[in-house]
């Protein structure tokens, strides 16, 4: 085998690389200048104040002023229609009439004489005579008509007396003595008869007997029968029977007579 022979100072090494050239360093960058902090950041919008609402009543109680224009306008006469300007005639008509008109626009009056006038006129000369009224009803009278007159009134003098005559009648009282009881009768709504009105047990007549009796007469006894049968309740041994007693005083209460009555 043959040897191999050493490469040449390994390949004599390799030389260093020669350093690169140095770079020129880049100038330094101008710093930007602040845009004045950005417009003083923008300038922030001052704080809006708040406006006071106006209420209703102030709006409706505030005061305006006048509006007053600076100038007034004035149209300024047409000077062409002055100079031909020309007033109409006060009355219209044929000359005569305007001539007469204006001779009574001239007319001078004497105040005192239309006074004269006047009071001369406020007393005239009257002369009264009275003469009876001329009778000029030539209408017949219908006799028919008459009786119906009369029989209306007829009528309402009849009623009135059926009504007196009742009213009468209710005003008057009977009293009858009837198997030990005592029956108190009144007269009806009408010129004659009478109804039953109560009957007092164990109540006997009264000394004094009258064919007609009145209510002073007879409601006194009625109102007494009560009281008494009230009485006998409470007189009873035991516990009063106080319904009872109460329906008794309510029954005499109704026939109380009054000074009044």
């Amino acid at each position: 085998k043959k040897k191999t022979t050493p490469k040449v100072a390994a390949k004599a090494k390799a030389a260093p690389k020669a350093k690169a050239a140095a770079k020129p360093k880049a100038a330094p960058k101008a710093k930007a200048v602040p845009k004045a902090k950005a417009a003083a950041r923008a300038k922030k919008p001052a704080p809006k104040t708040k406006k006071k609402k106006v209420s209703m009543k102030e709006l409706i109680h505030k005061k305006f002023d006048t509006w007053k224009p600076d100038k007034l306008y004035t149209v300024s006469p047409d000077e062409q229609y002055l100079k031909g300007f020309a007033a109409p005639p006060f009355a219209s008509g044929s000359e005569e009439e305007t001539r007469r008109i204006k001779k009574l626009l001239l007319k001078k009056f004497d105040i005192a004489e239309i006074k004269a006038a006047a009071e001369k006129a406020a007393e005239p000369e009257v002369s009264v005579s009275y003469e009876p009224p001329v009778d000029t009803d030539t209408t017949v009278s219908d006799p028919t008509e008459k009786a119906m007159k009369y029989l209306v009134a007829a009528l309402v003098v009849l009623v009135a007396i059926i009504v007196g005559s009742s009213m009468i009648n209710k005003t008057k009282y009977y009293m009858d003595a009837n198997e030990g009881a005592l029956e108190i009768w009144q007269g009806r709504f009408a010129p004659m008869g009478e109804e039953l009105l109560i009957t007092l047990p164990g109540v006997e007549l009264p000394e004094t007997i009258k064919d007609v009796y009145l209510k002073k007469d007879v409601f006194p006894i009625i109102f007494n029968y009560y009281v008494e049968k009230a009485d006998t309740l409470l007189e009873v041994p035991g516990m009063p029977d106080f319904g009872g007693i109460k329906n008794y005083l309510n029954r005499a209460l109704s026939y109380a007579v009054t000074s009044a009555s």
